[in-house]
């Protein structure tokens, strides 16, 4: 997260950010109760468009082997992630915002890492 902060400040595209500036709120599946979720980047672009942008590990961001010593613990990760960004791109398109999972993967396309 430090070196995508590091990208937003020397970035000429971006207009300006914020870190964890919103909250959401998102149904966790697993104690079946409202949390707030609060996604790790708000910026806006030259463009004028509005992103909202989490970071994560990818392996985060698909289901875990039922092989992993820890799958219990993977799989709670992995259903509570889903359902925060499942509120945050409903939230997203009532406010016409963009929203992206930034991974490993994403962080060197973008020259990041």
């Amino acid at each position: 997260e430090k070196k995508v902060m590091m990208f937003f400040d020397e970035s000429i595209n971006i207009e300006w950010w914020n870190s964890e500036g919103l909250m959401i709120p998102y149904f966790n599946p697993i104690d079946k109760k409202v949390h707030s979720y609060f996604p790790d980047f708000i910026f806006l672009n030259k463009k004028k468009e509005t992103w909202i942008i989490e970071v994560k590990p990818y392996k985060e961001t698909i289901p875990p082997s039922k092989r992993l010593r820890n799958y219990r613990s993977a799989l709670i990760t992995y259903v509570i992630n889903q359902s925060k960004w499942k509120s945050a791109m409903k939230f997203c398109e009532k406010q016409n915002i963009r929203f992206a999972v930034w991974t490993e993967r994403e962080l060197k396309k973008m020259g990041i890492l």
